[in-house]
């Protein structure tokens, strides 16, 4: 039996289930044909994987920089976990993908640290991504107001090539509006997709350790792929799964 770290963050394990031919751990907080999350913390959940069933990792760790927003009425709870960036979980992934693709969320602050996780655990990283927000965020108002953040395309060995024509390293897509926003670090519903169609064919498997509120389960089901996502806030558990439930969009591949 497998108890998390901590047992007001996520659940118990008590067997296991099919889920498009993989056997996974039981009590996930939901799942459809294409989708199964986990209110849980990562670290738990990814031992009980089965080894090279996944095809891509997108994620948005914490950046390990204890954020609150200053400049909000109503203010976010701050982010589990980051009160240093998390680099555990990686070493449990790698079993996980024999030839495939990991994007990783980054900033400024958790960029190095980010490169070096990747190096420590033996993927190349190819490139740094760039996301144009499109329009700036928060900070420090006395200072240059950033409107970018960094996304590092890793690889294992022998890993598919990307869909479509060449694209360049720098992505614009709009930020979620501030008004709009359901988790204080939620990324574009439209960036997360656009990753998945490169990375990705139709019914390949997504993991993505820290879901948030789950943009990329969505997207990966809206695309026809299927997606595994474990997020250790309830509450972003409970609006991942809602999406889930709502028409699928039709998004050309």
């Amino acid at each position: 039996m497998i108890i998390p770290l901590d047992n007001d963050k996520g659940m118990g394990y008590n067997g296991d289930m099919m889920w498009n031919n993989l056997l996974l751990p039981d009590k996930s907080y939901y799942q459809d044909d294409a989708v199964i999350i986990y209110h849980a913390d990562c670290r738990e959940i990814l031992p009980l994987l089965p080894d090279k069933s996944i095809d891509l990792v997108l994620t948005d760790p914490p950046y390990g920089i204890n954020y609150q927003s200053n400049h909000r009425s109503t203010k976010f709870e701050k982010i589990y976990g980051d009160l240093e960036y998390p680099t555990e979980w990686l070493s449990l992934v790698n079993r996980l993908i024999d030839k495939g693709t990991i994007y990783l969320f980054c900033n400024e602050a958790s960029l190095d640290e980010a490169k070096l996780l990747l190096h420590q655990n033996k993927w190349s990283s190819n490139r740094l991504l760039i996301w144009d927000k499109q329009s700036t965020s928060g900070g420090n108002l006395d200072n240059y107001a950033s409107r970018t953040e960094f996304i590092l395309y890793g690889t294992k060995m022998f890993a598919p090539k990307l869909n479509g024509s060449r694209d360049g390293n720098l992505i614009s897509i709009p930020r979620v509006r501030p008004q709009d926003l359901q988790h204080p670090n939620e990324k574009p519903y439209l960036l997360m997709a656009y990753l998945i169609m490169k990375s990705t064919n139709p019914n390949e498997i997504v993991l993505d350790c820290f879901m948030g509120v789950g943009a990329s389960v969505k997207a990966s089901r809206d695309l026809g792929r299927k997606c595994i996502g474990i997020e250790i806030g309830e509450k972003y558990c409970r609006i991942a799964a809602d999406r889930c439930r709502q028409m699928v969009f039709d998004l050309k591949v």
